[in-house]
């Protein structure tokens, strides 16, 4: 499966695009049977959201600059709506619940991605769970970003949201222009196309 740019029609909170659509759930809104694999982009107005949308405005320019209004996203990995994301206490289990009083967009693989492929991407965020947050991995993005340069101080295990979503995604077949670890959730969003409403 490789991730293609959305089409740039938009109807009724739904953005289709070649390998699935967008849904938008705005506040007191919820997603309805997401399955394993979809994920979810989102973004808030604190310290650390508004320092990732600066950082991403260094990698992200003209039209592209759009998709750095995301600060964060997760995957499902379970159609009940259970998600897996990187926080900075560490990779962990939420309830999709968790983000009935913001604004996120929900991305479905669609139907041409089968349960088997999910699963793979699922199995992937699962087995992280438990595991500590990638703060050397932002510090590295964020020097490449500040600098220009191509960093690699040791690379770890550890995760941020938009590397674990990622990698989730590669396991199952996805192919991104950079390595997992390096994306962020803009990064993500430009490769579906989800811009914000």
């Amino acid at each position: 499966m490789e991730l293609v740019p959305a089409l740039a029609s938009q109807k009724g909170g739904r953005l289709s695009h070649r390998g699935g659509q967008v849904e938008i759930f705005g506040p007191g809104r919820s997603a309805a049977d997401p399955a394993p694999g979809d994920f979810i982009l989102t973004h808030a107005n604190h310290l650390a959201s508004r320092l990732i949308r600066v950082a991403q405005r260094q990698r992200m320019h003209g039209q592209d600059r759009v998709f750095a209004h995301w600060s964060h996203c997760a995957i499902v990995v379970a159609p009940d709506g259970t998600l897996v994301e990187a926080e900075t206490a560490g990779v962990r289990r939420s309830p999709l619940s968790k983000y009935a009083d913001v604004e996120y967009h929900l991305v479905r693989l669609g139907p041409q991605v089968s349960a088997t492929v999910r699963e793979k991407a699922a199995d992937y965020a699962k087995r992280k769970v438990g595991e500590p947050f990638g703060f050397a991995d932002v510090a590295r993005i964020s020097l490449s970003l500040l600098t220009g340069l191509r960093l690699d101080f040791g690379r770890n295990e550890y995760l941020i949201c938009s590397g674990l979503v990622a990698a989730a995604l590669v396991r199952a077949g996805a192919r991104f222009e950079m390595e997992p670890a390096d994306m962020l959730p803009a990064d993500l969003a430009k490769a579906y196309g989800v811009k914000p409403e």
